[in-house]
């Protein structure tokens, strides 16, 4: 995946010197390294990942969150019959 930040944002949230009445960031080339827990994503960025992922996922869902997956699928089966 690909994460593109704004020069904007970036020159908004890195420490910088103040020269000349002029504020710089101490690099031209900045870099920066997240994790994902640092990183929010908006609900139509997340249809995309899985969209693009929906295998995967569907994969994870199986093998490590079976018992929540399953009970999900009960409820929103549920849900529909109750409308």
């Amino acid at each position: 995946m690909r994460l593109v930040i704004p020069y904007r944002v970036i020159e908004e949230n890195t420490e910088c010197v103040k020269e000349y009445d002029e504020w710089y960031p101490y690099a031209d080339n900045l870099e920066y390294e997240f994790t994902a827990e640092e990183v929010d994503f908006e609900y139509a960025d997340l249809e995309d990942i899985v969209e693009e992922y929906l295998d995967d996922v569907i994969e994870i869902l199986i093998k490590e969150h079976k018992d929540k997956l399953i009970d999900a699928l009960k409820n929103y089966k549920k849900r529909l019959t109750q409308k």
